[in-house]
Order: C-alpha cells, then sequence, then structure tokens
C-alpha cells in the first residue's frame, strides 16, 4: 500500500517537473528563496525548538537548500538533456544560489530575536546545492547515454 502511494506520488511530482515551462522555474526559485528567508526571519519563539536531535536543523538547512536548488537547476538545464544549457555555465546559480541566499539568511538571522547566525548552516545550505548540481548532472549525462544508445 505504501509503495503504491509513493509511485503515485513520484509519478505526478514527475508529470508535474516535465509539464513546466524551464522559464517558469525561475519564479520557482524565487519563490523558494522568499519562504526561505521568511522562516529564517521568524523569531526564535515561533520556531519549533529541533536541537534535542542533534544534527535535525543542519538536515533541515540541507533540504531546504536542496529544494531551491532542484529549482534553479531545472531553470539552467533544459529537461531534454540532448539539448544545451541556458547559461554557459549553469552550474553556477545552482551552487551558488543557495550559498548566497545562504549568507543573507545567516546574517539576517543575527539579528532576530532569539536566532543565531551559524556557519555550519551555510555551509549546509551550500552542500545542498552542490548535491543537487552534481546528481542533476551526472542524471542528464546518464539519460543523454541512454538516447544515444536507443537511436542506434
Amino acid at each position: 500500500m505504501h509503495a503504491r502511494l509513493i509511485s503515485v506520488i513520484i509519478s505526478r511530482i514527475d508529470k508535474f517537473i516535465e509539464a513546466t515551462p524551464q522559464k517558469l522555474w525561475w519564479f520557482h526559485a524565487a519563490i523558494c528563496a522568499c519562504v526561505i528567508l521568511y522562516v529564517g526571519g521568524r523569531p526564535g519563539s515561533a520556531i519549533p525548538n529541533v536541537t534535542f536531535i542533534p544534527g535535525l536543523d543542519k538536515a533541515l538547512h540541507f533540504c531546504a537548500y536542496s529544494g531551491f536548488a532542484v529549482c534553479l537547476f531545472r531553470a539552467c538545464y533544459p529537461l531534454n538533456a540532448n539539448r544545451k544549457p541556458a547559461l554557459s555555465l549553469p552550474w553556477l546559480p545552482v551552487v551558488a544560489g543557495p550559498f548566497v541566499v545562504g549568507l543573507i539568511d545567516e546574517i539576517h538571522q543575527a539579528y532576530v530575536p532569539g536566532r543565531g547566525s551559524d556557519p555550519k548552516d551555510l555551509l549546509a545550505d551550500t552542500l545542498g546545492g552542490a548535491l543537487v548540481c552534481v546528481a542533476g548532472v551526472y542524471w542528464r549525462n546518464q539519460v543523454a547515454r541512454r538516447g544515444c544508445r536507443r537511436r542506434r
């Protein structure tokens, strides 16, 4: 039952990703950045305390910024692996975007009551973007190779 539900969810996400025009992913990335900065600007009393599980805070940062990086990746790289990326250095916004938004968020959190700035959070943010970039480029290369094999 759970496997079927997960399969349905993944297929719906796949259809959404395929149906969304590439330029619209810039809008999705902007929305993600705004949500991240909004949540980062909430006072400490409005955020649940996650320090009872060591490393959970960093994992949450990693996941949030990975989602942001997925939107940037889709905005820079076409779904068709045989088409060229939209930018000459398409990996740059995918890695630099989470870093810049994370840096702004950490500087902002230093001034929010009950919150603090942590360089390890910035590292988790940047690693989330870098992992998405590496995994995405690997995935595109695999898709391109499979496409070449099928044509022969």
